[in-house]
This record gives C-alpha cells, structure tokens and sequence, in this order.
C-alpha cells in the first residue's frame, strides 16, 4: 500500500511506501505545489523539505516539523503545534502572532515577510506574544482558538 502525493494539476510527484502519511520522513523532498489539503500529517517529519506554493488547508499539523523547510507561499490554515523553527514562511501570511496563538514553535532563524530575521533584535518571550496577541481578539474568536 502507498500514498501518493499528487501537485495541484493532479500530477503525482511523490509516492510514500506506506498506508498514511502520518509519521513519514519526507525530509529534503521536493513537493513544491503540493495538494496536501486535509491530509493528516500528525509527527511528518519535512525538515528542509520544498513545499513552495503547497496547500496545507485544513492538514493536521501536530507535532509536524518544518524546520528548515521552503513553504514560500505556501497556503497554511492550521498552525497548531507544528514546528516552524528555521522556515521560510514569506508569502504564507502567517506572522510571529499566529504561529504563537497556534502553539507553533519559531525561532530567529523563521523567515516571515518584511521582517528581518537576522537583525539581532530579541523576540519578545512566547507567552508574553501569545498574551499580547490573544488580547486582540474577540472572545468569540479565543473560544474557537482554546484560549
């Protein structure tokens, strides 16, 4: 049995030797355009891997680590407690905030849009981001976030 990962013409570009992607090591792979809507990637290892312009909609993301990995534009909906440490996040529209707010792990080296990532500027303490960004947001939307 194998899964296959198709781009977003319908192309397979990528068959996992396994019955579901949970747990699979698809690090260093090129799945740029991928179609991984509403996959179940619960612990996908895709350190360094290329997922420029994939869609992630609706995916699990739990314990997923992207750490190193190209999601340049990539389409991301569902953030929570993945690992972005290192990522190239530009075009995604996820901000320091989000990525807090989603239990998601980041570190200097993420990469987001207008923000310099090597400018030697502290980022602020996680709670205290997650406090500040939370504060913004209706109750309404920090009861459907588990905040």
């Amino acid at each position: 049995m194998s899964v296959k990962i198709k781009d977003l013409d319908g192309k397979v570009i990528y068959t996992w030797e396994g019955t579901n992607l949970r747990d699979a090591e698809l690090h260093y792979e090129d799945l740029q355009n991928a179609n991984l809507r509403g996959a179940d990637l619960v612990n996908v290892d895709l350190r360094l891997a290329k997922l420029r312009g994939a869609d992630l909609r609706g995916a699990e993301l739990r314990g997923a680590s992207f750490r190193r990995a190209d999601l340049r534009s990539a389409i991301l909906q569902e953030v929570r407690d993945a690992d972005f440490s290192g990522a190239n996040l530009r075009g995604t529209g996820l901000t320091k905030e989000i990525l807090t707010i989603g239990g998601a792990w980041f570190d200097r080296e993420t990469k987001f849009d207008n923000i310099c990532s090597a400018c030697g500027q502290d980022m602020p303490d996680s709670e205290a981001l997650r406090a500040s960004a939370a504060s913004k947001l209706t109750p309404a939307e920090r009861a459907v976030l588990g905040l």
